[in-house]
């Protein structure tokens, strides 16, 4: 059965606790527990951020987007599908000199604004260590297609970036303490405050720390926190403290510049083999040349395939691992459906996946959530949808702390996402279980992100153990936007891409689980970058996913 809305917050003792010039932090009663099993769920606690000597960069020896060319080895004039194409790749300075090293951030696409086809290079771009990098593309569609090559970082930027990113918190959160006309707001993290009376409300394991500084308004107590948002001013402070010299932030502010390659484009014709031009398949959204001898969709497919994992053609996701199904209808949508409890656990971009959900079978829905008592549970949930003829029920819940973004959080709407998924039980109807969880955590280093994805996955182990049939689908990140030289030192395509690989390294390898290769959608897509895709990628999310719950027409 589906997790009730009545299910709250775990209570987690929240205590003030007085400090002089030093944190207490509170002893938690466990049970016993043998050391092996601690070892496995309680992860390293967090520290505050530290100090370190911030090196000026000398910004004439950065690569130039303007400078740095590349070209096709032995091009040829027209190409088939299949061939294999290689990119090669020059590097140099603002000067106009040769780099002579390596060490540079680098993506390239291939893509067709006619066709609205694209995809990444066949794997990463190889960084040759001697200023020249090398790219691959596999030939995947007809007709006249073009080369772009993306500086994304320097290797002067990512020096900055990795001091940068080995903070345990890059972002500053508030939490508002009411009780009656008593309230207060006070700063709050994944570690302890540094001085002052504190509140812990961390859950007991120290899978989800969180602590505040306790409110020293009369009438006020720890177990009066309601609720929660990032300090957006303090946050952009910070980062700015930790960018440091101007020589540093000029070159973060050097982020996915083009290579302009002399202003000369790089056009590649692609023609059919004469014996499939023209022999068209009646699925308008198959075309003779795609592999159509793919298997069903199933989990585990993902596992030791490279990147990229597929390409898009007429705004349509073409997966190189299995057959995605097309043309799903409120009608097939509710019979692939039926008999089933999908849960969506994560953060805003799995409120979207909810959201198109919702409106694909709107006409079909019997009763759903409304009457939100504060619009942030529009955001954190909880959110459901009910199809009783179908018996189908689909609910959303944020993936619980950190969260970022000025908007307030209800607590009381918040769980972590283990507590939630340890809730679920066996019931009659299939269990899906989605999960997207990452963006939220771009602003804490790379051990606070595996300790939680460890946590997680332990309770999808035991999931299972529970609920043996259940489905378990985990979307990775998307490369998202940028609006100042902040976000890049937070949310960079670099760093984001590192936060997902560390994802896949715990759930990756687990052929029970399916991968929704979100990462690789992006990359490959000719919409702008956005923490939120376009709706069309959203709904080849949707795609995939009913392609894995039902793989075959029957």
């Amino acid at each position: 059965m589906i997790l009730s809305d009545s299910l709250s917050l775990t209570n987690v003792s929240a205590q003030r606790v007085p400090t002089v010039n030093y944190v207490t932090v509170p002893k938690v009663r466990h049970p016993p527990m043998k050391q092996k099993e601690w070892r496995t769920l309680r992860p390293p606690q967090p520290t505050p951020n530290q100090v370190h000597a911030q090196a000026v960069i000398n910004n004439e020896n950065m690569t130039s987007g303007h400078y740095s060319r590349f070209f096709i080895q032995d091009p040829k004039p027209v190409y088939s599908i299949g061939d294999r194409i290689v990119v090669l790749i020059e590097t140099r300075t603002d000067l106009n000199g040769p780099k002579t090293t390596g060490g540079d951030s680098i993506r390239a696409k291939m893509f067709s604004l006619g066709e609205r086809a694209g995809q990444s290079t066949d794997g990463e771009v190889k960084d040759m260590g001697n200023g020249w990098y090398e790219a691959w593309f596999t030939v995947r569609w007809p007709g006249v297609t073009t080369i772009e090559v993306v500086l994304v970082l320097t290797g002067e930027a990512l020096a900055v970036l990795r001091e940068i990113v080995a903070n345990p918190a890059k972002m500053v959160y508030i939490g508002r303490f009411v009780n009656g006309d008593n309230a207060a707001t006070t700063k709050c993290n994944i570690f302890p405050p540094q001085y002052g009376p504190l509140c812990n409300m961390s859950h007991p394991d120290g899978r989800m720390p969180w602590y505040c500084q306790a409110p020293s308004t009369p009438g006020l107590s720890c177990g009066d926190w309601r609720w929660s948002q990032s300090d957006e001013p303090s946050t952009s402070q910070l980062l700015a403290v930790m960018i440091g010299h101007q020589s540093r932030k000029n070159a973060l502010n050097r982020y996915r510049v083009r290579i302009e390659n002399g202003g000369v484009p790089l056009n590649i014709r692609v023609e059919l083999e004469p014996s499939s031009a023209g022999v068209y398949n009646p699925n308008s959204f198959e075309y003779p040349w795609q592999n159509l001898t793919l298997p069903p969709c199933q989990p585990g497919q993902h596992i030791g395939q490279p990147h990229p994992s597929g390409y898009f053609y007429q705004d349509t996701w073409y997966s190189l691992q299995c057959r995605i199904r097309r043309h799903w209808l409120p009608g097939n949508m509710s019979s692939c459906l039926a008999n089933t409890d999908l849960q969506i656990i994560g953060d805003s971009a799995a409120r979207q996946m909810y959201t198109l959900l919702k409106e694909m079978l709107q006409d079909q829905i019997t009763s759903e959530r409304s009457g939100f008592l504060h619009e942030s549970e529009n955001r954190s949930g909880p959110l459901w949808f009910i199809n009783d003829i179908n018996r189908i029920e689909i609910r959303y819940n944020f993936h619980g702390f950190p969260i970022g973004g000025s908007n307030w959080f209800n607590r009381s709407n918040i769980m972590d996402a283990t507590t939630r998924i340890d809730a679920i039980q066996e019931s009659t109807k299939r269990f899906v279980l989605l999960l997207t969880i990452g963006a939220h955590f771009t602003y804490h280093n790379l051990e606070f992100y595996e300790a939680r994805m460890r946590s997680v996955k332990g309770a999808v182990d035991r999931l299972f153990e529970r609920v043996p049939n259940a489905v378990v689908i985990i979307k990775s990140l998307t490369a998202r936007e940028y609006g100042a030289v902040r976000h890049i030192a937070a949310n960079s395509e670099w760093w984001m891409w590192r936060i997902d690989q560390a994802m896949r390294e715990v759930f990756g390898t687990d052929p029970r689980i399916a991968l929704i290769d979100a990462w690789d959608m992006t990359k490959a897509m000719l919409f702008p970058y956005d923490i939120h895709p376009h709706q069309t990628v959203i709904a080849n999310y949707i795609s995939q996913i009913l392609s894995f719950l039902c793989p075959t027409d029957t």
